[in-house]
């Protein structure tokens, strides 16, 4: 017989142990997420936040926290540059290796769109990778409004996290123009966005990472989004709601309160989704056939059929509430013309813009004639030869009028009309008449 002896040297971690599992703020969308996750829930396991804005940082009430580039940058933030935040992540690569050790799985939580999250996500992707990490990132995505800039550069920075990440969920801050009644209050809608992201990403990493009656796998979640990615780029497909309930009819209270959330109001979850996740958590006092009851009933309930893939986690205390995070996984394709790529400033300042046909005596082909003969002309045609201005007052005012430029050598070395100063007498030093011009003085021939 064989005696094994319990050393002490691996303790199993219990199931409310998340430490190692962790939740990382990036940018200051991230941070002010991850604040939401303290203030609505008391948390405080596992959080961590990076910026380049001093302000956010010191206003940040996560304990764990780090501002990035403050030699570079002294703490004024990207000023929209993700190319400049990769760099700083890089510099700084040993202090945040560093501050995220023993970290085993996280969620990423950032904004993209601006800077700093677009350019922080991808390097922090690739340093807990390197870590051993498991790496699911949760995105927000810009406003439709913001405008095709920061839709582009947000497409760009997802379509490389994709890559490097083991699950992407992208949630659109659009959705939040459907606030019922939080049209002028700002900050509500903001508070709310945060907290149903906040939520989600405390229910993935739970239900990830604890063990439980019904658990979901990373697997499950990652063969669930490749199987309904249809290519391509994507700002949107990702939606979720929370609701809670309690009593004796807390199995349809929660469920009502969760379809009645602010991200399915417009319907799109419902046209654009091919699965739902549901985590629910309750207390030791959850009965199977409270389970059974959530689900069914949610069945009836999302107007559209799709498969239900549910977890649970259950609470190491009694309670009398009942909570349920709905995620519904699908996909909104961004093409092209959705997101046209930016115009550079030399494509703006350059592009043609039609204009009329100038009369024809008003091109002077100075080519064919002389200097003195070109310079006649364009007195003649009251200097509007060679020169952009306006046309003539006798012209039809809504005609635009096109001039010309001809490359030449400017006559400077003809004598100048001096105006009222002709009869004066010349100022001589050293021989020279310092009433000319240096470049007549020099014989300098200027082109244009």
């Amino acid at each position: 017989m064989i005696d094994f002896k319990n050393d002490g040297e691996f303790k199993v971690p219990e199931s409310t142990n998340l430490t190692g599992h962790a939740i990382i703020g990036l940018g200051s969308a991230g941070v002010n997420i991850v604040d939401q996750i303290v203030l609505d829930h008391r948390e405080s396991t596992s959080l961590f936040c990076f910026d380049t804005d001093e302000q956010v940082i010191r206003g940040s009430v996560v304990g764990d926290k780090m501002l990035l580039g403050l030699k570079r940058i002294h703490g004024m933030g990207s000023g929209g540059d993700p190319s400049l935040v990769a760099e700083i992540v890089r510099e700084e690569r040993r202090e945040v290796v560093e501050m995220l050790q023993g970290v085993r799985s996280a969620v990423l939580v950032a904004g993209f769109g601006g800077g700093t999250g677009s350019g922080m996500a991808l390097e922090f992707c690739r340093i807990l990778k390197q870590l051993g990490a498991t790496v699911v990132v949760a995105a927000v995505t810009p406003f439709e409004f913001e405008g095709r800039r920061r839709l582009h550069q947000a497409a760009e920075a997802l379509t490389a996290i994709k890559k490097e990440s083991d699950a992407l969920l992208c949630l659109s801050n659009s959705r939040l123009l459907n606030l019922p009644g939080q049209e002028m209050d700002v900050r509500h809608g903001f508070a709310t966005m945060n907290g149903l992201v906040g939520r989600a990403c405390l229910n993935l990493r739970a239900v990830l990472n604890q063990k439980g009656p019904m658990q979901i796998h990373l697997a499950d979640l990652r063969n669930l989004l490749a199987e309904h990615d249809c290519g391509g780029t994507t700002l949107e497909n990702c939606w979720t709601g929370f609701g809670l309930g309690s009593g004796s009819d807390r199995a349809h209270e929660v469920v009502d309160e969760v379809l009645g959330g602010p991200l399915f109001a417009d319907g799109r979850a419902w046209s654009n989704g091919s699965a739902v996740i549901a985590c629910l958590s309750g207390g030791k006092n959850l009965s199977m056939g409270e389970f059974q009851t959530v689900i069914e009933y949610l069945k009836h309930e999302i107007p559209v059929e799709l498969p239900i893939l549910a977890g649970t986690i259950l609470e190491p205390y009694e309670t009398d509430s009942l909570s349920l995070t709905l995620m519904v996984i699908g996909q909104t394709q961004a093409t092209e013309e959705e997101i046209p790529r930016a115009k550079t400033r030399e494509e703006f300042a350059f592009e043609a813009k039609p204009v009329a046909e100038a009369p024809q005596e008003k091109i002077v082909e100075e080519e064919e004639i002389g200097e003195d003969e070109a310079l006649t002309a364009r007195e003649e045609a009251g200097g509007q030869g060679d020169f952009f201005g306006v046309g003539d007052e006798s012209e039809d005012k809504g005609t635009e009028q096109r001039y010309f430029v001809q490359q030449e050598e400017l006559p400077l070395d003809k004598k100048i009309y001096r105006g009222r100063f002709e009869k004066s007498a010349p100022t001589i030093f050293n021989g020279e008449d310092l009433d000319q011009p240096t470049f007549m003085r020099q014989n300098v021939k200027i082109r244009l």
